[in-house]
């Protein structure tokens, strides 16, 4: 299943993933696009919400302002990035 923000109307990725997580099984998102938001840095808080979605094979963050992969959550299926 992918995982678009485009679906929402909140710029924000902690309550994009969270709306995510209320209307899909987490185990069953294996992809999450979250391209072009402002998101400068990967916060704690960011990481423990992109932690519950373990079957990630594929993530999308092009067009961010990212500066660091601080924080980038360790997903073991990934492998699109």
């Amino acid at each position: 299943m992918k995982a678009d923000f485009h679906e929402n109307d909140t710029k924000d990725p902690i309550k994009i993933l969270q709306s995510i997580y209320d209307q899909y099984d987490a185990l069953y998102v294996e992809e999450i696009i979250l391209e072009e938001l402002e998101i400068p840095e990967i916060t704690p808080e960011l990481r423990d919400k992109l932690q519950e979605f373990p079957n990630v094979h594929s993530f999308g963050i092009n067009r961010c302002g990212l500066q660091s992969l601080t924080n980038f959550p360790s997903y073991k299926h990934l492998v699109r990035f």
